[in-house]
């Protein structure tokens, strides 16, 4: 039997799913391992537009264990589906959450808001090559 363009396409895809997967898990590794490494000056953010420190502080320790979480958990074959979704869900609040709290931040020069966006098209991506085919 002949190979398609679609089989060729997905054997490809196959061949780049561990690099996808390494990809998420060190992206959110480094934004949990990041966040608890610079927690005074992204609480500082918050605190800036009226947050309680000691709150500041909570959020975006809790947020930094979300995302460790979610890098471990897409490691994990039996977990992975879900982290995927966790991942675009974060990635929504995220935006939702400091679009409403912090719009500066879209204009930011180094674009943090803006690189969201392709992290949760490469959740998504990865989601549906983990379906078994």
């Amino acid at each position: 039997m002949k190979a398609h363009v679609e089989d060729r396409l997905f054997a490809r895809m196959a061949l780049l799913m561990p690099l996808m997967v390494g990809l998420l898990a060190l992206f959110w590794f480094l934004s949990g391992v990041i966040g608890f490494y610079s927690i005074e000056r992204a609480a500082q953010v918050l605190v800036d537009v009226g947050w309680p420190i000691e709150f500041a502080m909570m959020t975006v320790a809790f947020w930094a264990v979300v995302d460790l979480v979610l890098a471990g958990a897409i490691l994990v074959r039996k977990y992975a589906k879900l982290a995927c979704w966790g991942m675009i869900g974060v990635s929504l609040f995220y935006l939702l959450a400091s679009s409403l709290i912090v719009p500066a931040l879209w204009l930011d020069p180094l674009g943090p808001m803006v690189k969201v966006l392709p992290s949760m098209g490469l959740a998504l991506v990865v989601r549906v090559l983990l379906e078994s085919r």
